[in-house]
């Protein structure tokens, strides 16, 4: 299943900052997970319907709501800022 990707409005202000190349590789992992399904994701403990995708020393916080068919991304924050 192909998944619509929606980007929230600190989502959209976490890319703007990334480094050109980042935000290539950012964007380039989302659309494969989207398509295709695949990325190194995992479901964040304490979080019950937030999952991560991994890029790098980057990570992408987002949602899948399977009813309206998207994937709602959330943040993308480095690793040491992603989990706190």
């Amino acid at each position: 299943m192909s998944w619509a990707v929606e980007w929230t409005r600190t989502a959209v202000k976490d890319a703007k900052k990334l480094d050109a190349t980042i935000a290539r590789r950012v964007e380039q992992a989302v659309a494969r997970l989207a398509e295709i399904g695949e990325g190194d994701v995992k479901r964040l403990k304490g979080m019950a319907d937030i999952l991560r995708l991994r890029v790098g020393d980057w990570r992408v916080l987002f949602r899948l709501e399977p009813e309206a068919g998207r994937l709602l991304l959330l943040r993308i924050l480095h690793r040491s800022d992603a989990y706190r």
